[in-house]
């Protein structure tokens, strides 16, 4: 593996929209670890960044679906295919809960492209749950 820049590191960061704390929570560091890696005091470690690069995007899918839709967010890199991703939406009405996968193609996608379409399909959805 190349050496990782400190600019590598803070724009892989800054790219999926993420804070500093919630990249250091990613790869299970604190966050002074993560300042001094992007400061480049440090070196990040080939397996912190295999850890970050893969589990980025998901991290920011799902706090972003978590803060706009009420109930319980699971997203899921797929192991099948690397080319999408599924999230499980859930959500009680009527103390009954209401499930929903929806597999979502990232192939040639931008972060912003993938949450809105993830979007789409709750509110599709929780339309339908909420109208019957």
């Amino acid at each position: 593996m190349r050496k990782l820049t400190k600019e590598t590191i803070k724009n892989a960061r800054i790219k999926s929209k993420l804070t500093q704390q919630e990249a250091a929570d990613i790869v299970c560091v604190n966050l002074r670890t993560w300042q001094r890696w992007e400061s480049g005091d440090r070196n990040m470690s080939e397996t912190a960044w295999i850890l970050f690069d893969n589990a980025k995007d998901i991290v920011f899918l799902h706090n972003k679906l978590g803060s706009a839709f009420p109930g319980e967010f699971k997203v899921y890199k797929n192991f099948f295919s690397k080319n999408s991703i599924f999230v499980y939406y859930t959500f009680t009405k009527d103390k009954i809960s209401y499930v929903h996968p929806i597999d979502i193609e990232i192939k040639n996608k931008g972060i912003d492209e993938i949450l809105l379409e993830a979007e789409k399909e709750i509110v599709k959805f929780r339309s339908s749950q909420l109208a019957s």
